[in-house]
């Protein structure tokens, strides 16, 4: 058994020490459970399983294809972005292209992203670190209001006002 979503997943949610990439000893004694009741950590590009042929019938995917941990929304976004690829040229032996790329999300919130090589930690916790692979990590902090935020700077702009088309 493995963590769904890999450690990235654990670690957002406060779970993973992210420093020796185990879980968070106080987090497990106030749920009152161990660590060897807990699933395998892996990063999220870990191969976790193959599609089983009852799942190929299901989903239609080839038996065998691979299943991978993954990782969550917000990783997954620099990775959409092309923000990871940038920040991974380390991980393929070559050099890196840009350093701590940063990515925006927004909707009806949003976050800023910002992927390191080492934790970054804030001591007034206005902002968060978790991992998002086994050498990268994302720092990240909250926008509130993210679609306002869009329309407002669209108005600015001088872009119509769609919301107000409707």
């Amino acid at each position: 058994m493995v963590l769904e979503g890999g450690g990235g997943v654990a670690a957002a949610r406060g779970l993973l020490d992210i420093r020796t990439w185990r879980w968070e000893a106080e987090a497990l004694e106030l749920a009152g459970v161990t660590a060897e009741q807990l699933p395998e950590i892996v990063g999220p590009t870990e191969k976790v399983g193959s599609i089983t042929d009852e799942a190929a019938t299901v989903t239609g995917l080839p038996a065998g294809t691979g299943v991978i941990a993954g990782a969550s929304d917000g990783a997954s976004a620099n990775v959409g972005a092309a923000g990871w690829e940038a920040c991974s040229a380390k991980a393929h032996g070559k050099a890196r292209e840009r350093e701590g790329v940063s990515v925006i999300t927004l909707g009806t919130s949003g976050a800023v992203r910002r992927i390191l090589d080492a934790p970054c930690f804030d001591a007034m916790g206005g902002t968060w670190c978790y991992v998002g692979e086994l050498d990268r990590w994302l720092h990240a902090g909250a926008i509130n209001r993210g679609g306002l935020a869009v329309q407002c700077a669209m108005q600015a702009r001088g872009f119509p006002d769609f919301a107000a088309a409707e």
